[in-house]
């Protein structure tokens, strides 16, 4: 709907084109009759004047022209032109054409144009002013018709305002009905525009498709699942959703529309056209004609639901590989724990037993458990982490924390025989952090330095560069081959070099410090070589206090 207004509402676009074509059409008409009076055919008014009829027929003829031409469609560009053609029809009236067929049809035409476009009573105005007019020309040519003439004036004047009157009454029908038509067209786009909307802002892919899988409505979720800016209207479902199997089985979803039931899978890949795959559930809903259409395909049809499972996926499987290898890491530890305990009690039942061998089977019971013990820290520390436990943030002065380390930590290295350092002379500033996540990535590092250095010191240092700061923690240990560097931040991972293997350990330290540094948006850097030492280290931005 477009177009001027009449009363509030809204004129008909194809009313409008109807008008304008009228227009050009009655312009023709009009000249065409016009010039055949000039040259002597035709009936002419009794009041005929050459000059007024040729006048009055160009500017039938161009306002035919001109109205296709500039449209209008505003109430009083209409008016306006309706006010035009009231003149010009006036002048053929009574200056041309007289009682001629012609000037009823233009009269019919320009009324049934008036009513269409201002409504009934301007309609009536516009009948009266033509039954005055004729009256006019009756009562100024009374003495020169006969009474014949002015039966058949008079009829067909009467004949032509009743025509009028009814094709105004079954326009009024029609409006009433358009309107009707109007109102509910727009429920109807209403409807479709908050289902749209709905549908929009739901995350999953939701595809709506014919009987024949023809894509007929998507939503925003879809076009970003898919990765794609075109429009997948009009394309069939398989063409745009390739499916395959966990055996690599092509999986059509127009299979799935057969059935008579929702099917749901998330056993199934989407395949992209560079190779990439992701993992996909699938719901795929059959919608049923009403009685009568379920023979059009066009009528049946599908609801399809797709939903990018590959994360959840990966945590699946990351979680049973990770139960997997806990189960088998817990087992050993706990195997020779209850081996040494049962050991040391049946030698306690011994008077013999020399006391050697009783400190013996306790010392191995004690050390499984502090090796169950750091374990299950580690995987308490990272189970935090995953939840966010610990993650609030907070100024901490930095020389105040590497000294707070220190003091922990420099009684392990000294008893071990290493001397501890550390360098902190030019730091001044803070940063502003999670304190759990920053102390426990430090305090693996630390631990793992003095674990694994049989001589010689390990250093503790940071230094502020361009608004960072940098924590590294050196040692001059046994250092990590370049085999081993590829997988020391995997879990439950320790090295191949023996000496690794004579100390306690869980291979969970640098796997857990891996987390944490990830959460606190860093990444921790190191180099190391064979027999020369290790070092670690990452970066944090310096806090600056707001004005």
């Amino acid at each position: 709907m477009n177009g001027g207004k009449r009363a509030g509402e809204t004129y008909n676009a194809k009313a409008l084109s109807v008008i304008y074509k009228a227009c050009l059409v009655l312009g023709l008409i009009a000249f065409s009759y016009n010039l055949m009076l000039y040259l002597g055919y035709g009936i002419r008014s009794f009041l005929y004047v050459d000059w007024i009829s040729l006048l009055t027929g160009a500017f039938f003829l161009i306002a035919g022209l001109l109205v296709p031409i500039f449209k209008p469609h505003t109430r009083k560009q209409l008016a306006t032109m309706c006010v035009v053609y009231y003149i010009i029809g006036t002048l053929s009236t009574v200056f041309s054409t007289g009682n001629a067929t012609v000037t009823y049809i233009l009269w019919m035409m320009v009324l049934i144009a008036t009513d269409i476009l201002h409504g009934s009573k301007v309609l009536a105005i516009g009948c009266c002013y033509l039954i005055l007019l004729l009256a006019a020309i009756l009562a100024y040519g009374v003495n020169k018709f006969d009474l014949d003439v002015l039966f058949d004036i008079t009829t067909t004047s009467i004949l032509t305002v009743c025509t009028v009157c009814f094709i105004a009454w079954l326009n009024s029908i029609n409006l009433i009905r358009m309107d009707a038509y109007e109102q509910m067209k727009s429920r109807e786009q209403m409807q479709h525009d908050r289902l749209l909307t709905v549908i929009n802002n739901i995350s999953d892919s939701i595809i709506s498709v014919t009987g024949r899988g023809i894509v007929r409505l998507y939503n925003a979720a879809t076009l970003s699942l898919l990765d794609t800016n075109s429009t997948l209207n009009g394309k069939k479902i398989d063409s745009i959703v390739n499916l395959v199997d966990t055996s690599g089985n092509p999986v059509n979803i127009s299979d799935m529309m057969d059935k008579t039931r929702t099917i749901e899978r998330d056993d199934l890949l989407h395949v992209f056209e560079d190779g990439q795959r992701i993992n996909i559930f699938v719901s795929c809903s059959p919608v049923r004609a009403s009685y009568g259409n379920e023979a059009k395909p066009e009528s049946n049809g599908a609801i399809v639901v797709l939903r990018d499972i590959t994360k959840a996926k990966s945590l699946d499987e990351e979680r049973d590989e990770f139960i997997s290898v806990v189960s088998h890491e817990l087992r050993t530890p706990i195997t020779i724990a209850e081996g040494a305990t049962s050991n040391l009690q049946a030698m306690l039942d011994m008077p013999s037993i020399e006391p050697k061998l009783l400190k013996g089977a306790a010392e191995s019971a004690h050390s499984q458990t502090l090796y169950l013990a750091k374990m299950i820290n580690d995987l308490s520390t990272l189970s935090r982490a995953e939840r966010g436990i610990g993650s609030e943030t907070e100024v901490i002065d930095i020389r105040d924390m590497i000294n707070k380390l220190y003091s922990a930590y420099h009684g392990d290295a000294e008893q071990k025989g290493l001397r501890m350092d550390i360098n902190i002379e030019n730091v001044t500033g803070k940063i502003k952090t999670s304190r759990l996540y920053v102390e426990e990535m430090l305090q693996n590092f630390i631990t793992n330095a003095i674990k694994y250095t049989t001589e010689g010191s390990v250093t503790l240092q940071a230094t502020e560069f361009k608004g960072k700061v940098t924590f590294s923690i050196s040692d001059t240990g046994i250092g990590i081959g370049h085999t081993d560097q590829k997988h020391i931040f995997d879990k439950f991972y320790r090295g191949e070099d023996y000496r690794t293997r004579e100390t306690s350990g869980t291979g969970l330290g640098l796997y857990v410090a891996a987390k944490l540094a990830r959460k606190l948006n860093t990444h921790i850097n190191f180099n190391s070589k064979i027999n020369h030492g290790s070092t670690f280290s990452f970066s944090m931005p310096l806090y600056i206090k707001q004005k």
